[in-house]
């Protein structure tokens, strides 16, 4: 069977990681790339990344729409500055209330457009 290379995108807000033929495939959050065919077809079939293979209509919306930010990656000085920390919470907590933060506010601006 023949593969064609295909443009994907991570709109999961963490960084994907997958391994395909020996090699690490890695996508940053937002982040935009085509890769060959088969481990294009590896990430959208075979394995739960979470990837999306870039068409016009998707191109369409990601105009209107940002990726959510991989919160998780971010230093914890800057997660604190972040307005939304508060003493006594672990990275762990204020990383699921800053995504969920974050979610409720896009899809409301989603909604309204």
């Amino acid at each position: 069977m023949r593969y064609e290379a295909k443009n994907l995108i991570n709109r999961t807000g963490k960084t994907v990681e997958f391994m395909c033929g020996g090699q690490l495939y890695i996508f940053k959050s937002g982040e935009k790339k085509v890769i060959d065919g088969f481990a294009a077809h590896h990430a959208l079939k075979v394995t739960n990344t979470g990837l999306e293979e870039v068409t016009e209509d998707l191109e369409k919306e990601l105009g209107k729409e940002e990726p959510m930010p991989d919160f998780a990656s971010l230093p914890w000085k800057t997660l604190q500055k972040r307005g939304d920390f508060k003493p006594g919470m672990n990275k762990e907590a204020l990383v699921a209330k800053l995504e969920e933060k974050w979610k409720t506010k896009h899809s409301s601006s989603t909604k309204a457009s």
